[in-house]
């Protein structure tokens, strides 16, 4: 029997704590609350709009019924999934509408309560709705096929296309997996990565909360950020855990649970709508803060953003409900905020 040696040690770089255990482990980041720019000479970065599209407008006749996912194609058209009136709604770069794709149905072209939407490298339009369904589109909006992901009642609640790929994040509960990955013939090849913490006990309550949201770099790496704990993960293309990171907050609070007789009601919670991994080799993770488990109105939205090897570098809150969504080719960042009406805002991160 071949024994192994594990080394444990601990590497103190700024605020942050890396742990390795031997050479194949993945690292494991631990943060403090304050990350590595608040200390001097300090550096920030912001989020600053430059287009929004609204959800009523009498002179285009724009209306959202409410917007479950955004993606960007090549051409910087916002395809923006209508997860009210079941459709996707396509608008060139200076807001004006192009054209809507699917209808409320089942058949060919159809949605139904449709949750993600992607965009691969030739702009075909990748739809994921409730029974599995992923639809696919030209990208000039005609269907061309769909098929179903092969994790019955799980719910796709993000999606990535890449040339060699379609990554979803979908809760499996067979497995207990939530990163499933098919190849370019959407054929299925593998799941990855826990839908538990995998360095912190889970306490009990929360595994009700699977499942999280994932974005792909360049070199194809996978991140993923959990819905509960904070956790992000980086993984290889094929799977395999290289980072974990971990950060002290005073908002990521386990969910609430009130059991009542037969039933069961669960309370809002903070936790992330988004991770984008940034072209610069940054990562950042966006949450929603919910102060109290009752109050949906007084919400803030927290930017954390890490480097490359998953040290804090700064946090940023700003008042009110940022949904990020994803990012374009230029590094700007699409979000969906609900103000009287439900809209798309398009930001630009500034570094200074």
């Amino acid at each position: 029997m071949m024994r192994r040696v594990q080394t444990l040690f601990c590497l103190l770089i700024g605020l942050a704590t890396v742990r390795v255990a031997g050479a194949a482990e993945p690292r494991v980041v631990e943060n403090s609350a304050h990350g590595l720019w608040d200390e001097a000479p300090r550096k920030t970065f912001g989020i600053l709009e430059d287009l929004y599209v609204a959800g009523d407008d009498e002179e285009n006749g724009l209306i959202f019924g409410r917007i479950a996912d955004v993606a960007v194609d090549s051409h910087n058209r916002m395809l923006i999934l209508d997860g009210g009136f079941n459709c996707v709604k396509v608008f060139d770069p200076d807001s004006m509408v192009v054209h809507t794709i699917g209808r409320n149905g089942e058949g060919p072209g159809e949605f139904n309560q449709p949750t993600a939407i992607a965009v691969d490298a030739e702009d075909r339009i990748y739809v994921a709705s409730q029974g599995g369904r992923i639809g696919i589109f030209a990208p000039n909006g005609e269907w061309i096929e769909e098929f179903r992901h092969q994790f019955p009642g799980g719910v796709v609640i993000d999606m990535e296309a890449v040339p060699t790929a379609l990554y979803m994040a979908c809760y499996d509960y067979v497995d207990k997996k939530v990163v499933h990955r098919y190849d370019a013939k959407h054929r299925y090849v593998s799941s990855f990565s826990d839908s538990w913490s995998v360095v912190k006990p889970t306490p009990p309550g929360e595994l009700w909360a699977q499942g999280g949201f994932i974005d792909i770099d360049a070199n194809g790496y996978v991140y993923y950020t959990q819905f509960t704990p904070y956790e992000i993960r980086k993984f290889s293309p094929d799977g395999q855990l290289l980072l974990t990171i971990h950060r002290e907050n005073d908002y990521m609070k386990p969910p609430v649970i009130e059991r009542k007789g037969d039933s069961v009601a669960f309370h809002i919670y903070s936790g992330p709508t988004c991770i984008l991994a940034l072209d610069n080799g940054m990562i950042l993770n966006v949450l929603l803060y919910f102060a109290s488990d009752s109050d949906v109105v007084n919400v803030k939205t927290v930017f954390d953003l890490f480097d490359a090897d998953g040290r804090l570098l700064k946090s940023i809150l700003k008042e009110g409900k940022i949904v990020v969504r994803c990012r374009d080719a230029q590094g700007r960042v699409y979000a969906s905020r609900e103000s009287n009406v439900p809209e798309v805002a398009r930001y630009r991160l500034a570094f200074r």
